[in-house]
């Protein structure tokens, strides 16, 4: 399989600085070209170039991130792809539930941290399975407004997922009144979705998505 550009420009270059990210408690270490990240990043670039500590040391520690998803961005980087987050989900509700979280924790992490086409790539592969799938996980929506802001482009996603697959017995199930009561943000935001879908008087085709509408 051919390399990708990113791994091709990296080979062109030899004697390039790498910098040392640790992640979570246990300081699990990664090393990746410093000019890879401040590429792709707004936060890494203004840590790296700077006269934070940072850039000093060529040290950037991220205490409260999980080891899986630094991975899968440290993956990202190198091969523009993720395996197990393209990966159509078959078979069992937990494996689209993983798919789901996957995606959803790649694209929290991306906003955080200033990587825009990371964020593009987690909303499109989201985007696959809606049109195969029911509702998300209550957990996912949790999950999305306990770590975005307002403006994010996740939760306007999960809001017209909401807005496409939930049936109207759904919302009379006490699991959804629940969760309507735990995340009122995301109660706001259904309502506008559901009435978005009304005014149209039928729902859009699932197959016309596209990410930059939820960028």
């Amino acid at each position: 399989m051919a390399d990708s550009p990113r791994i091709n420009a990296c080979l062109s270059y030899s004697g390039v600085d790498t910098v040392l990210i640790q992640v979570g408690r246990r300081k699990t270490q990664y090393h990746v070209h410093h000019h890879m990240l401040c590429q792709i990043s707004s936060f890494f670039k203004t840590a790296l170039e700077s006269s934070f500590k940072e850039a000093i040391e060529r040290v950037v520690s991220l205490p409260g991130e999980r080891e899986k998803v630094v991975d899968r961005f440290v993956q990202w980087i190198y091969h523009e792809k993720v395996p197990d987050c393209e990966t159509s989900p078959r078979g069992t509700e937990d494996a689209r539930f993983d798919y789901e979280h996957r995606n959803c924790a790649l694209y929290v992490f991306a906003d955080k941290y200033g990587v825009p086409d990371l964020k593009r790539y987690s909303i499109r592969n989201l985007i696959q399975i809606i049109s195969k799938s029911g509702a998300p996980r209550r957990s996912t929506v949790r999950r999305t407004y306990n770590h975005t802001v307002a403006s994010s482009g996740l939760r306007r996603l999960i809001c017209d997922w909401c807005a496409w697959r939930i049936r109207s017995n759904d919302l009379d199930r006490d699991r959804y009144r629940a969760l309507l009561t735990e995340v009122p943000e995301f109660s706001a935001d259904l309502v506008g979705a559901l009435s978005r879908h009304w005014e149209r008087r039928s729902k859009p085709k699932l197959d016309g998505l596209r990410a930059s509408a939820y960028m």
